[in-house]
């Protein structure tokens, strides 16, 4: 110690006398503070990133003498030596070299005229300045940059690298800097005291700090805090993470008023808290309002110059705390304020600990796309000198700002430049008796928009709770007056209706009269016309009825796709009975739990499954075989019994016990789906529809109907012609069909197909149009490349059973494919509203995820003969309360977008979490599907070796084959690492259910061996695999280590990466990324990522033909 401090007083002592001096070499050791560790760590990750670079400009109205100004900031210089240090890199342990004064590398300052330029020229001149990074080995780390845009007008940039510099430090530097120009301009000389200590001085102290038993204590303290899955805040973004997110920021600015500032310090002194813990529990409650979690971690800065002595010192002395809050259900915010209060003033008695040092020894899983611990900061500034109040609104670029600095009038000067570390940042400053604010964020995140409306959310929380501070924090209003209009008058219509004044049969009818000789349905070479198809469907009415069938009767009907069962179908509703139909291919089990619940009188099946209903023997009609009992009945129309209001069918759907529920949906659900969605299509009886989906998936309602309503002809598809995507295709071509309705997984099979026949077998679509599952847009693009997005109009309808069919209406582009848009659902149909509720049933803000709630006419009536549920999912419509009304709740996520298109997230009840990160399936699929050859992708979640992990099963295109280590290489650049699968299965196929979507059930379990990589322990077999694991042996002091072992598991952190990086330099030939020391964290991976980037220069001279090994690697299934 005292050896090192000999040393700085032999550096002060040369500065004193102004002599040059030679560069002076310290050990680097305790003289490096763990600010500067981890400053120097995160530079070594991204060299070229201008993340760190501190930065601000100000503009002078007055004349300013260039030599003079440079003159200043040499002696300011001169003054602290830690602004003219360099951080060089010796076998990965930072090494630091103090500059002489007089040194060309100790700083840089340059003169620009810029007169001739405009306002444009001279902002990216200044971008350009500021996004050139720092070299930390070289120097320097301070530079300067006067732009003279006019005769008495300049524009000052002053950048310092964070490694030396804070807030405070920019406020010592441009305060000495006005007062020794204002010296040296008036001749009066330079009176500045000498600081008490150098910044190495804290470095010392802080080294002295960590080995002491205080030291020992705050660390139990802060692991004991953040013991446990640490929260990862999910903020919701605008545009989706990626592995290169640039840290570009944005600035929103907002201010709290004079009377609303009263009001907040009023409050936190009744509860004896201080304005910045009441703003911070308020931004607590933004951040729960905003993501629903109830774990959550704020950072928040303090300052390490707590002791006088380093007042006055230039220098990193910032330390961030990350403080954590759990809300319990419904707590009020005086309760929240308090709990805020006592873990604020609990963590800042243990504020000394290095916030890198927690992070190195709590996150050994580093997610590269968001910062570590937090990924949010609330700051309250105060300035070091009490007389320049509203200097962050200086510093952040605040209009109409001015500081003197002696003679040196500067004014902030704001341009589109700067860098945010957290996605999101609350800077608060108090000036004249009202709290200024800004939002920072990063702009590869969120649109300015979106954080517009965070701040008039924030305010108005502020406004709540000062007015009610006892109420529960679920029930505080967050959006506006306005917001709300938006959502339940403009982007929902409730006074829009489709009176329902006929039944479904009525309307079949009506086309029946206008041109019975008409083809309604056929079924390969059969068909039956308008008035054959009406005469068959009243006999079996007539029979029906004669058989006690009418309104509120039930008739299972179990058939293969047919003409029988189209009449079948008809023939139920024209008695004034509800059809229940039956996949043959239910489960044998599943079919006779419904017959129970139904208690049929009569079953309508087909002479194949006459086995499948023994019990009810005496009570089935076998259509094909027993039509003769029928054909004596009257074929005239009979007399309504039904209304629009009686049941027309049930659907049985999936429950989650296990046990199907029967959705009942009535006549009118049906008619007003037409009459509201007509104006879009204009569908009319020149269309063909084709029967594709299982006719006890609700899809049908909207193709059996939708044809025969408006007089257009429906083709059956055989069952067989559904499962081959060929045959199907070809009869998309043959039949001539207009209108096709496809779950997203079944259209990608024909996109395929569509690839090799498009040419032969020419197709007539007018719309294809989505329904029944998430479509994941980009898979879109190929049939977008050879069609265009003109004709066919392809459409996306999100639908519910419960909500008869369809619920919102979306035509989709290429420009949405091109965009990477998630699965875009688009408006609710006129008659119906959407609304998106948090689980209080608060709607939320825009972008913000919810339940999706369906009001309006299309709402069912319920579950057949299961109140309970009925009530738990029908509720009473509590937005509208004077309308008699239903809402149902989905059971899925979505959120509105700021225009009002609606975004679909996926079942809330299969969100997947992964070693604490809450993972979007569909995310991982979407960046699979950008690997070239890859045609169709599900990634699922796979328990079968205990603990969760995800399996990708792929299919290739023709002549490809999938190579695992490639994929895996591709992925880990691009998605962080614990989203990458555990194993991946080369698939033939994707199996579907018999209603077209993905069968998750089907999908094979990936073998142990390949999903399981902790199974057994593997050595390492190659001379580099060797060579990493000798290094990494040395660094981490460990005996052996296994390929597949994690770094991170065995005792790596983010401090010994930078060794280990460096001695890799030394072993491999070519450049090595840190950031790919966190990508590829195994022995395994990271060998394999040196041998692919050493192949991919060694193939530069020409790519080998590997077109032999992938055809005899096609003649397996490869499971890798």
């Amino acid at each position: 110690m005292i050896g090192m401090e000999t040393r700085q007083e032999e550096v002060l002592e040369a500065e004193k006398a102004g002599m040059p001096q030679e560069e002076i070499r310290m050990p680097s050791g305790t003289q490096v503070s763990s600010g500067q560790q981890a400053m120097w760590f995160l530079y070594k990750m991204t060299p070229l990133s201008s993340a760190y670079n501190f930065k601000h400009a100000a503009i002078i109205k007055s004349e300013i003498n260039a030599d003079l100004l440079k003159r200043a900031l040499q002696t300011v210089m001169q003054r602290y030596p830690v602004l003219r240090t360099t951080y060089s890199d010796l076998n990965g342990r930072i090494m630091k070299t103090v500059l002489s004064a007089d040194s060309a590398n100790c700083f840089y300052f340059e003169e620009k005229n810029a007169q001739s330029f405009s306002k444009e020229e001279v902002e990216q001149y200044l971008i350009e300045k500021c996004e050139e990074p720092f070299d930390l080995a070289q120097g320097p780390i301070v530079k300067a940059y006067l732009v003279r845009v006019s005769g008495d007008t300049a524009i000052f940039l002053l950048l310092i690298h964070h490694i030396a510099s804070d807030f405070v430090t920019l406020e010592i530097i441009e305060k000495e800097l006005g007062e020794v120009y204002t010296g040296l301009k008036n001749g009066n000389g330079i009176h500045l005291s000498q600081p008490a200590f150098d910044y190495t001085d804290f470095a010392i102290q802080e080294a002295e700090f960590l080995n002491s038993d205080a030291a020992k204590s705050q660390r139990e303290y802060w692991l004991s805090n953040l013991a446990g899955e640490l929260p990862v805040l999910n903020l919701p973004a605008d545009k989706p993470r990626t592995q290169a997110a640039s840290q570009k920021g944005g600035i929103i600015r907002f201010t709290v008023d004079k009377n609303l500032t009263k009001k907040v310090k009023e409050l936190a002194a009744n509860c004896g808290a201080t304005p910045y813990r009441l703003f911070m529990a308020a931004y607590y409650l933004l951040l729960y309002r905003y993501t629903g979690q109830k774990d959550l971690i704020v950072g928040s800065p303090v300052s390490l110059r707590r002791n006088n002595d380093f007042n006055d010192t230039a220098g990193y002395f910032v330390n961030m705390l990350p403080f954590r809050i759990n809300l319990e259900h419904n707590l009020s915010f005086n309760e929240l304020l308090a709990k805020v209060n006592s873990v604020i003033l609990a963590g800042l008695k243990q504020g000394k600990y290095p916030f890198s040092r927690m992070v190195a020894e709590l996150q050994s899983d580093r997610d590269l796309t968001r910062p570590p611990i937090f990924q949010v900061s609330f700051t309250m500034e105060r300035p070091n000198d009490a007389s320049l109040a509203g200097m962050t609104r200086f510093y952040l670029g605040g209009p109409d700002t001015e500081i003197r600095f002696g003679e040196l009038a500067m004014e902030s000067f704001e341009f589109a430049h700067c860098a945010s570390q957290y996605e999101l940042s609350l800077f608060m400053e108090e000036i004249d008796e009202e709290y200024c604010a800004w939002f920072l964020y990063q702009t590869d995140l969120f649109y300015p928009s979106t954080v517009e409306q965070m701040a008039g959310h924030f305010v108005n929380i502020l406004a709540e709770v000062t007015e009610n501070p006892l109420q529960g924090i679920d029930q505080y209003r967050m959006i506006s007056a306005e917001e709300k209009e938006r959502v339940l008058n403009v982007w929902n219509r409730r006074d829009v209706t489709f009176p329902s004044t006929v039944c479904i049969h009525k309307m079949i009818e009506q086309q029946v009269r206008k041109n019975p000789g008409a083809v309604a349905v056929s079924f390969g070479d059969a068909a039956l016309s308008y008035g054959e198809l009406n005469q068959k469907a009243n006999q079996l009415a007539h029979y029906l009825r004669m058989r006690g069938v009418g309104p509120g009767v039930m008739v299972p009907i179990c058939m293969n796709p047919g003409l029988e069962m189209i009449v079948g179908l008809l023939g139920i509703l024209k008695s004034g009975g509800a059809y229940v139909p039956l996949n043959p291919v239910y489960p044998t089990e599943r079919i006779r739990g419904i017959l129970e619940e139904v208690q049929p009188i009569i079953i309508l099946s087909g002479l194949n499954f006459s086995d499948l209903f023994a019990c009810y023997a005496e009570r089935v009609l076998l259509l094909d075989a027993q039509w003769d009992l029928v054909s004596k009945e009257d074929t005239g129309n009979l007399d309504d019994t039904a209304t629009p209001g009686s049941t027309a069918y049930i659907i049985y759907t999936s429950g989650s016990t296990g046990k199907p529920k029967g959705v009942m949906v009535s006549h009118s659900n049906v008619v007003r789906l037409f009459a509201a969605t007509g104006h879009w299509y204009q569908f009319n009886n020149e269309d063909v529809w084709t029967l594709f989906h299982s006719f006890a998936f609700d899809f049908s309602v909207w193709e059996i109907f939708g044809a025969l309503v408006y007089g257009g002809r429906l083709v059956v598809v055989p069952y067989f012609t559904t499962r081959s995507p060929e045959d199907f295709y070809k009869l998309l071509s043959r039949e001539k069909v207009t209108v096709l309705n496809q779950t997203p997984s079944a259209f990608r099979q024909l996109i395929r197909v569509d690839e090799k026949l498009c040419k032969t077998d020419r197709l007539s679509l007018r719309y294809v149009i989505f329904g029944g599952e998430a479509l994941e847009l980009k898979t879109l693009a190929p049939w977008y490349e050879r069609h265009g997005d003109k004709r066919p109009q392809l459409i996306n309808m999100y639908g519910i059973t419960e909500t008869t069919v369809h619920v919102t209406y979306r035509p989709l582009s290429i420009e949405d494919v091109e965009s990477g848009s998630g699965s875009m659902i688009g408006m609710p149909i006129p008659d119906l509203q959407v609304y998106i509720l948090d689980e209080n049933k608060n709607i939320v803000p825009n972008g913000c995820s919810g339940e999706i709630y369906v009001g309006g006419a299309g709402v069912a009536q319920g579950y057949f003969k299961r109140e309970d549920l009925t009530r738990e999912r029908f509720v009473d419509d509590f937005i509208n309360p004077d309308r008699d009304g239903k809402l149902y709740r989905s059971g899925d996520l979505a959120r509105f977008l700021h225009n009002g298109d609606i975004e679909y997230l996926g079942r809330i009840d299969h969100q997947v979490k992964i070693r604490g990160f809450r993972i979007e399936l569909g995310d991982i699929e979407a960046k699979i599907l950008e690997f070239p050859g890859v045609r169709e992708v599900v990634v699922a979640v796979r328990e079968d070796a205990g603990d969760k992990r995800l399996a990708a099963y792929v299919v290739m295109k023709e002549e490809q084959v999938l190579v695992s280590a490639e994929l895996r290489t591709f992925l880990k650049a691009r998605i962080p690492e614990y989203m990458v699968p555990a194993a991946f299965v080369e698939m033939d196929f994707i199996p579907m259910t018999a209603n077209g979507k993905v069968n998750r059930k089907a999908l094979p379990v990936p073998p142990a061996a390949v999903i399981d990589k902790a199974a057994g322990w593997n050595s390492p077999k190659t001379e580099l695999e060797k060579a990493i694991a000798g290094i990494w042996r040395d660094v981490l002091g460990v005996e052996s280590v296994g390929t597949e072992t994690n770094f991170f598991d065995i005792g790596g952190n983010s401090l010994l990466i930078v060794q280990i990086h460096s001695r890799l330099q030394q072993t491999i030939p070519h450049r090595l990324e840190i950031i790919t020391l966190f990508q590829y964290p195994t022995i395994k991976s990271l060998a394999n990522f040196i041998l692919s980037q050493q192949n991919s220069i060694a193939r530069s001279d020409g790519e080998p033909d590997r077109a032999q090994l992938r055809r005899q690697a096609r003649m397996r299934r490869k499971i890798v």
